[in-house]
This record gives structure tokens, sequence and C-alpha cells, in this order.
């Protein structure tokens, strides 16, 4: 299973003079591909962390350049044909459990338990105490679950014959800091500042006989994550940030079956859990401060490319579902907690302009033709700006916009 972290600057302390250059980049590419004719195909990528700057402190000079970039590619693609999926093997006569690590393993009840991350030898030459271990994702610890062969089979525990995953874990963005010091970026006068950071995760899973599962899953893209900012008269701070999620699953099933649903299910799930452009201002005032003619702008997708989660499932005789969700999108985001004046404060001088801006599509699809479609697209929040407090000078310009289209078809 291809895992990846890259990390451009990591807890490290950058001095930059008048009218200097600083160049940080992050760039992460993962593809796993499964293809098999009668056997099981998984096909996962997971990057742990992708972040241009971590914890550390970048101090610049006057009429510089800073420019921060961070791109992440995840792609994962499982086929398979003449294979359905299988109960876990734990009988007393069977001598495997004929499950293997990032196998996609489903409950007795068909609810998704999560993916095998281990497959222990009991003291027997059986399966039924081998234990098997299981995480919400491929090779993670959160969600751990673990059964011996014999108890996964007397439950009715089944690995799904054609799965994908494509997804990040861990920090991901252009800069993030999760350390104390209040002030992370200082900056002279006059200079430019600019973030960009992009991440993709798309997984595809097909399958002619049986199920098949795809998951793409983006938990967090930031341009600026709880870093503090001091800059000087006439600077610019331009953050992008862009997540596209694609899940798309496909299967076929035995035509001859007559009960509705009875055949292969589809089932695509995307996410993009936190796209924010600016989250986290600091908790006092002075953590984030631009001084006269400042230009503060913060993107979560635009017009023309938006943030994107899209989910499409396709069977003939099973059960279609598709699931596009995420928590937020925004281009400024602070946790509002009431203490306006002292914490969660954007602060520019006079004729400054600060624009938060969030665009973000949503796509759910499900078809079926014999069994049930269920599709689902849910954001919880859209937001442009969403701070305690917003102190500009004279002749400043404040600019929030929202827009989220979503479409659902089952």
């Amino acid at each position: 299973m291809p895992t990846g972290s890259s990390i451009g600057a990591n807890t490290a302390t950058y001095v930059v003079g008048d009218a200097g250059t600083g160049d940080y980049d992050a760039s992460l590419v993962l593809d796993a591909d499964a293809i098999s004719v009668d056997g099981v195909a998984a096909a996962n990528t997971v990057a742990t962390n992708d972040v241009a700057v971590l914890n550390s402190q970048i101090t610049v000079g006057s009429d510089s350049v800073i420019d921060i970039d961070e791109v992440g590619t995840l792609t994962a693609s499982a086929e398979t044909i003449n294979r359905e999926s299988t109960l876990v093997a734990g009988g007393g006569t069977d001598t495997s459990t004929g499950v293997t690590v990032g196998d996609l393993l489903l409950n007795g009840s068909g609810a998704v338990a999560g993916y095998i991350t281990s497959i222990g030898t009991g003291v027997g030459t059986g399966a039924d105490d081998d234990v098997i271990s299981w995480a919400a994702t491929p090779g993670g610890s959160t969600g751990t679950g673990s059964a011996t062969g014999a108890a996964l089979d007397g439950s009715g525990y089944e690995v799904i014959a054609s799965s994908a995953f494509a997804g990040t874990t861990g920090a991901t963005g252009g800069f993030i800091d999760s350390t104390a010091t209040d002030v992370d970026l200082t900056v002279g006068d006059g200079a430019t500042i600019t973030v960009d950071a992009g991440n993709l995760a798309d997984a595809d899973a097909s399958n002619v006989a049986g199920d098949a599962y795809a998951t793409a899953s983006i938990n967090e893209t930031f341009g600026f994550e709880n870093v503090g900012v001091s800059v000087g008269a006439s600077g610019s701070l331009t953050v992008n940030v862009d997540a596209d999620a694609l899940a798309s699953a496909e299967s076929v099933g035995d035509p001859t079956v007559t009960a509705a649903g009875s055949g292969a299910d589809a089932n695509a799930n995307a996410d993009a859990t936190t796209v924010v452009g600016i989250q986290d201002l600091g908790d006092g005032t002075g953590d984030f401060v631009f001084g006269d003619n400042a230009t503060v702008t913060a993107r979560a997708g635009s017009s023309a490319d938006r943030v994107t989660v899209a989910a499409d499932a396709t069977t003939e005789t099973g059960n279609a579902t598709a699931d596009a969700d995420a928590t937020t999108v925004a281009g400024i985001l602070d946790t509002q907690n009431g203490t306006a004046t002292t914490a969660n404060v954007l602060q520019v001088g006079n004729d400054g302009t600060v624009t938060g801006v969030a665009y973000s599509d949503f796509d759910a699809a499900a078809d079926t033709t014999s069994g049930d479609a269920t599709a689902d697209a849910t954001v919880g929040a859209a937001l442009g700006i969403q701070v305690d407090e917003i102190v500009v000078g004279d002749g400043g310009v404040v600019q929030g916009q929202a827009d989220t289209q979503i479409n659902v078809s089952a």
C-alpha cells in the first residue's frame, strides 16, 4: 500500500533580508492499482502529512516575496471480475481466514467495520483463533477493532471483493502551526505573501460479479492554520486552497437474481472534511495584524474551480449508495467564542481590504436497476468569513461570499 509524507520546512527558523525571496514547497503523489480476475482487488493510498511549512517561524524584511505551495495527488483504482464478497473464514476446518491486510471489512449488519491492518496467527493450526485487527482507514489506528476468525465468521463479517481508498489522515496544507508561538510569520513593509494548497483524492472501484466500494477522503486542507502574522504597511496576503474528493463505484452482479437488492452493491463515499483558507487567528490581540494599505484575500475554491466533493454509485442488481460530505468550507474562519477584542481578531490598518470566499460543489448520484438507490450530499458550513472581530481602519473594505452547489440524484 503506497503511503507517504511530505514536509517542506519542519520545526525550523528562517530569516530573509530586505527584498528577499522565500520559497517553501511540499508535494506528494501516490497511486495504487489492483487488478484481478478471480480474486479480491483492494487498492489503497494514504497521505499521513503534506505540509509546506510546519511548526516553524519565518522573519522577512521589507519588499520581500514569500511563496508557499502544497500539492497532494492521491489516486486508487481497484478492479475485479469474477469475485463476490465472501465471509471471513474461521470455522473449525478452515486453515486460513481468507483475508489480507488492506481488505475492506463489513460487519454482520452490512455496515463498514474498517480496513484490515493485521492478521495474527493463533496457537492452533486452524483459522478459528487467528486475530484480525482493523481500523477506520488503511494502515490507521483510529476506530480500531479486533476479533478472532471464529468470532468474525460466526457474526457474518465479510470482505468486499473490490475496494479502493484514496485519502489523507494527517496535517495537510500550506503553513500549519501547532506550537504556542503567538506570531509565526513576521514581515516588513511592502511584502507579498502567496499561499497555494491543493489536494486531490480520487478512488475508483469496479466489479462485474460482486460488490464495489470506493472512498475518497480529505480530512483537511488549510492555507494558514493557527499561524500568527505580523505584516507591515502595503503588504498583501493571498491564500488559495482547493480540495477535490471523488469516489466512483460500479458493479453488475448476477443478472438472474430475483430478489430486489440481493445482487452486487455499489457504494461510493466522498468526503472533504475541512477546507479553509485561513483558520485560527490567534488567542490574543495582535496575533494577526497588517499595516495600512494591506490586502488580505483567502479563497476556498473559486467560481472557476470549486471545492468539489462527488460520489457516483452504479449497479444493476444490488443497492447503490452515494455520499458526498464536508463539515466546513470557508475562506477565513475562527471559532467564535464571544471574546471579541481579545481573541480571534483580524486587524488591518487604514485603507485595507479583507476578502473571504468559499465556492463548493457537492454531487451524489446513485443508480440501480434492481435494488435501493440512496444518494446524500451534506455540507455543515459554507462561509466566506466567520471570526469574532475584524478591525479595519479608515477607508477599509471587508467582503465575504459563499456559494454552494448541491446536486443529488437517485
